[in-house]
């Protein structure tokens, strides 16, 4: 049993900062690729099933980075990572991270079954959502400004 829990542990540590978009080829982007404002960095990954939906989150994405900017006050201190997985999984949600590098990570399954529900569009909300998580996780005084340099997030 405690091999088993050894095992576990070590192989849910390694696994977790490894996200990939699907199990075919995957596309990277930048923001100023898509002639976006290079001073929000985002970098896009996604596979061929997110081609077609990433501009306009783009877009959209930084029209709510700006506001965000502008309501908390501060500009996220490092580009983001947003990753759009394949809709081949079974969980419909995302998540938003700073440590140890800011990413956000959607998981679009079921996404088509919450397109009628209370929101307009899943990807735009989701946006909104984690984007708004990682400028409230990411707030750094001048304190903790410093202390990064030396810790990193």
């Amino acid at each position: 049993m405690r091999y088993l829990c050894l095992f576990l542990l070590v192989s849910l540590n390694v696994s977790a900062g490894v996200v990939q978009p699907g199990d075919g080829p995957y596309y990277r982007v930048r923001s100023e690729q898509l002639g976006l404002d290079p001073a929000q960095p985002v970098q896009y990954v996604y596979d061929s099933a997110g081609r077609g939906v990433m501009a306009e989150i783009a877009t959209y994405l930084a029209t709510v980075r700006a506001n965000y900017e502008q309501s908390f006050g501060w500009k996220l201190d490092e580009r983001e990572d947003l990753i759009l997985t394949s809709p081949r999984q079974q969980v419909t949600n995302g998540y938003a991270t700073v440590s140890p590098n800011l990413k956000s990570v959607w998981f679009p399954s079921g996404a088509a079954a919450a397109e009628g529900m209370a929101a307009t569009s899943w990807g735009l909300s989701l946006a909104t959502h984690e984007t708004a998580h990682l400028y409230q996780l990411n707030a750094k005084g001048p304190v903790n400004s410093r202390l990064k340099k030396f810790f990193g997030n």
